[in-house]
């Protein structure tokens, strides 16, 4: 479980520190194959009505060979400044921004941390399509004060719009918690058994 608030010399990052850019839309931790099934944000304050943005695919509107294209492994996920990672490690491997069956797929993308491979224009294209996608289908939604929303991190995205930080105690502050549905397909990723933080 983790803080999700606003900090300061972080107004202007990619990360959920962030507060005058709006937080592009995601999925949670989309860099790991070891990343949650749902994603819960639990609201502690939110007196300003900072809006959640939320949005998904419509797979009967993906034409085929975008969808052929986004279900191959032809795309850069990075982890964003938020994660621990060893700088001297191999890069990561190329990744698919859709898995699974045609009609249910699991959904994988960051719009600010994924992009397709250097050269590949097909792969570009099909992005473009996609981001433009989810953008189309975004949706504001307020998590008050309170309320507690859980997002489906297998094919919904999430994000927030802006706002201005007065870093007084005041601030939006959320919970965010990561679940897994299956905890021994996270293990991979974790460094002992004993700890639930993935890297």
């Amino acid at each position: 479980m983790t803080d999700v608030l606003p900090s300061k010399g972080y107004e202007h990052s990619l990360i959920s520190a962030s507060s005058e850019l709006e937080l592009g839309w995601h999925t949670e931790d989309a860099f790991s194959p070891h990343r949650a099934d749902w994603v819960g944000l639990f609201s502690l304050r939110n007196s300003a009505e900072v809006p959640t943005t939320l949005s998904y695919v419509d797979t009967h509107l993906v034409p085929a060979d975008i969808a052929r294209v986004l279900s191959e492994p032809r795309f850069v996920a990075l982890p964003d400044a938020s994660h621990e990672f060893d700088a001297s490690a191999p890069p990561m491997a190329p990744v698919a921004v859709l898995d699974g069956h045609r009609d249910r797929p699991v959904l994988r993308i960051d719009r600010d941390f994924f992009q397709a491979q250097d050269g590949d224009a097909e792969a570009a294209e099909a992005f473009a399509w996609i981001v433009a996608h989810l953008d189309a289908n975004l949706a504001d939604v307020l998590i008050g004060t309170g309320d507690v929303c859980f997002v489906d991190n297998r094919n919904v995205v999430h994000g927030r719009r802006p706002f201005r930080a007065g870093f007084d105690g005041n601030d939006r502050w959320l919970k965010r918690v990561n679940v897994v549905r299956d905890l021994r397909r996270t293990r991979p990723g974790r460094t002992d058994d004993a700890t639930r933080v993935i890297g």
